[in-house]
């Protein structure tokens, strides 16, 4: 596939629109464009010209050739003609099931957008006449019996290379997903799990990162879109940094999952761990006040659900929790401008700095003068929080990327609860 090649997931029918049954069913395709943005459409020259004046400016039904009916979008008209228009419709909420929810699945497909590299001892070698390439791969097992196979696109490197802009889409994986006793699994099921697949691969990487041509085998044999469209996912970075590293990291993703989907499977625990991976990616994408509120928010979430909501105010909930989970508390060494500043507080204690800075941002009456820099490793230190608290729920033990080394330091650093020689929780 060329870099940024439009995807396409299939062609179909729409046979029903709101409450009318077409006299002829409708032939669309449903596309995933890459370039200049990312768009999923589903396209056709000949929509019904009757939705223009009935659905112009508001969201529709329409029923595809298996039953399945999806809230749709006119998003783009091209041509008019007397009974028909050529044009493409938006999904409304993406991504969007199509599949028979009655369906029992044999095996889930898809295509992994955005993630970094990785290797492991699981690596596959692939080599012709004339090249040969090492393509990182990976298997995570859970206790509730599923397999899950993770392994790179041959073509990632190419296409990264291709991709000279730091902008972009690049299928960098494949995936499935398998029962491990080998019974079927309902369509449900493998939306929750293509759903935690997401979040997990996201938050690894620091950025979101999409699951897309989700397509599954039934039980006779044949294949079916599961999911049409995708979540938002954020452009490719060059040469960025993966949570748990390349080298390894194949087998340090294996580690960390089952951990993970233990408690995404937890409805106790799923909605408390999508919004602090949420806040922690948005807190990214903004100005470094409002990545503070929302790693801030973040922190607060997860500190109540450890907690069980037993502690206030936030900083001291946040400070139970680091106890709890055998964190240090204190702010790091290199962490300098903070350390200076918190000589204003009562102690160098980095639940207390990070909720004064949240709360002098945003009160019109501030207090303290906090310098650039000061900023800057305020928010360093809470998505570092979020990082190990999350790594420590997940119940991971090996290497992770420390974004708190200094320059001169290994930033490859074995998580802190299995270090004997860690900065002292009351330093």
């Amino acid at each position: 596939m060329k870099l940024n090649e439009p995807i396409v997931y299939e062609d179909t029918f729409i046979t029903k629109i709101h409450r009318t049954r077409l006299p002829k069913p409708c032939l669309i395709r449903a596309i995933l464009y890459r370039s200049p943005k990312l768009r999923f459409a589903i396209e056709s020259n000949e929509f019904p010209r009757f939705i223009l004046n009935e659905f112009n400016r508001k969201s529709f039904k329409v029923a595809l050739n298996n039953g399945i009916k999806i809230k749709v979008l006119i998003s783009q008209i091209n041509d008019i003609s007397e009974s028909c228009f050529e044009g493409s419709l938006d999904l409304e909420d993406a991504p969007s099931l199509v599949a028979d929810p009655k369906n029992r699945l044999q095996c889930v497909r898809f295509k992994v957008v955005n993630f970094n590299k990785f290797y492991g001892s699981r690596n596959q070698l692939v080599q012709n006449k004339f090249t040969h390439k090492l393509l990182g791969m990976a298997k995570f097992e859970t206790i509730c019996g599923w397999d899950i196979t993770i392994e790179e696109d041959p073509n990632f490197r190419e296409q990264e290379n291709a991709l000279k802009q730091e902008d972009g889409y690049i299928i960098t994986h494949r995936g499935t997903v398998k029962r491990s006793d080998g019974n079927d699994f309902s369509v449900e099921e493998a939306k929750n799990f293509v759903d935690g697949l997401r979040y997990f691969l996201s938050f690894l990487r620091g950025k979101r990162c999409g699951i897309v041509c989700v397509t599954s085998e039934i039980a006779d044999g044949k294949n079916i879109s599961l999911m049409w469209g995708t979540s938002k996912i954020d452009p490719w970075v060059k040469n960025y940094r993966l949570l748990l590293g390349t080298n390894g990291g194949g087998d340090r993703l294996s580690a960390a999952f089952p951990g993970f989907w233990n408690l995404f499977a937890c409805k106790s625990w799923k909605k408390t761990i999508c919004r602090a991976i949420n806040f922690y990616l948005d807190s990214q994408e903004y100005d470094i006040e409002t990545g503070i509120v929302l790693v801030q928010a973040a922190l607060e979430s997860l500190s109540s659900k450890i907690n069980s909501n037993r502690f206030r105010p936030a900083s001291r909930a946040l400070r139970e929790a680091l106890e709890e989970l055998e964190l240090p508390r204190n702010i790091p060494h290199n962490c300098k401008k903070l350390k200076h500043l918190v000589k204003q507080f009562k102690e160098d204690d980095g639940p207390e700095a990070i909720t004064q800075i949240r709360n002098d941002i945003i009160h019109a009456d501030q207090r303290y003068e906090v310098s650039w820099k000061a900023m800057i490793e305020i928010r360093e230190l809470c998505l570092w929080y979020i990082e190990v608290i999350l790594l420590r729920k997940f119940k991971y033990g090996g290497n992770y990327w420390n974004r708190l080394s200094a320059a001169n330091e290994n930033t490859q650093c074995t998580v802190p609860w299995e270090c004997e020689d860690i900065e002292s929780k009351d330093e």
